[in-house]
C-alpha cells in the first residue's frame, strides 16, 4: 500500500505543473514552420523504491521485504560516444510524431539498470527447502535475514528495460532569443511493457536469463525542452513511474519465477532532432 501511495506522490508530481495550464499568450512564437517527427537520444539516472520481491520454485516460496536497489551508471568516457559502445550505459531514446501545435504521440525506451544492495538485512516469510539449500533451508514468519552473496544476487542489469507509448502536451512556449531559440515545456502520460533482462545467483546458482516480457508499466513526465530553429533540441526530463513484474526469470525452468513492482524516480538528459 505505501508504494501506491508512493508512485501517486510522485505522478501529482509530475502532472502538478501542467495539469491546469496556464495562457501562455504573452510568450506567443512567432509562427514557425513545425516539423512532424522527432528523435532523441540521452543517458539516465535512476532512484527506486523499496520493493518486495516474491520467489517461488518447487523448492522454496519466500519473500522478501523492502529489498533496497540502485542504478549501475557507466563511468563518464568514451563509452558514451563511441557508437559501438553507446548502448553500455543507462540510455534512452524517443520517436515522436506531432498530432498538432499542442499534441504528440510517442514510442520510446528507457534502459535503467537494477541491482539490489548486497549485505543488506531484509524480512522474510514463507519457507525453502533443504534440498535446495542446506544453509537456508526452514520456514520463515517475519524473520530478519541479511542478504549475503551466497544467498542471493538480484540484478536487472542488460536492462530494465521500460518502453512506453506516451502522450505528450506542450503546456508552455518561452521565445529565448530572437525566433532561433526557445523553451518549450513538456508533459506527458504512458505505459506499456517492461523487457528485462535478469541475472540472478540464487543458493551459489548463476543464471543470466535472456531478455524477457516480465510485466508492465505507466509513468508520467516532466521535460523542460531548448529548442534551436525547430530543428534541434536538448532535453532535461524527470520520469516516475510504476512497473509491475509478474513474470521475472530466475533460471531457464518455467516452474521457478519471481515478482516484484517496481517505483522509480529517472532523470535523464537527451540530445534530439525535429525532421
Amino acid at each position: 500500500m505505501k508504494y501506491t501511495v508512493f508512485t501517486i506522490l510522485m505522478f501529482f508530481y509530475c502532472f502538478s505543473a501542467f495539469a491546469n495550464p496556464r495562457d501562455t499568450s504573452v510568450y506567443k512564437v512567432k509562427s514557425q514552420k513545425e516539423s512532424r517527427f522527432y528523435f532523441y537520444w540521452g543517458y539516465n539516472r535512476a532512484f527506486f523504491a523499496l520493493s518486495d520481491i516474491h520467489f517461488k520454485g518447487p523448492n522454496y516460496d519466500f519473500t522478501l521485504y523492502d529489498i533496497s536497489a540502485a542504478d549501475r551508471p557507466s563511468k563518464f568516457g568514451a563509452v558514451y560516444v563511441k557508437p559501438s559502445t553507446i548502448t553500455i550505459p543507462q540510455y534512452n531514446y524517443r520517436l515522436g510524431y506531432r498530432l498538432n501545435n499542442r499534441w504528440t504521440i510517442s514510442l520510446g525506451m528507457d534502459h535503467m539498470k537494477y541491482v539490489i544492495r548486497n549485505h543488506q538485512k531484509s524480512t522474510i516469510s514463507g519457507y525453502i527447502d533443504s534440498l535446495e539449500s542446506k544453509n537456508y533451508s526452514g520456514q520463515y514468519q517475519n524473520d530478519t535475514i541479511t542478504i549475503r552473496n551466497d544467498f542471493l544476487q538480484f540484478e536487472h542489469t542488460d536492462g530494465l528495460n521500460n518502453i512506453s507509448l506516451d502522450i505528450e502536451y506542450s503546456f508552455l512556449k518561452i521565445p529565448l532569443y530572437k525566433n532561433s531559440l526557445r523553451l518549450n515545456f513538456i508533459g506527458s502520460f504512458g505505459g506499456l511493457v517492461v523487457i528485462p533482462r535478469t541475472d540472478v545467483t540464487l543458493f551459489g546458482h548463476r543464471v543470466n536469463n535472456k531478455f524477457h516480457l516480465s510485466g508492465y508499466t505507466f509513468n508520467a513526465k516532466l521535460a523542460p525542452r531548448i529548442e534551436w530553429k525547430s530543428r534541434l533540441f536538448l532535453e532535461s526530463t524527470i520520469r516516475c513511474g510504476y512497473m509491475i513484474l509478474p513474470d521475472i526469470l530466475v533460471n531457464t525452468s518455467d516452474a521457478i519465477r519471481a515478482d516484484q513492482n517496481i517505483s522509480y524516480l529517472m532523470y535523464s538528459l537527451a540530445v534530439g532532432v525535429y525532421f
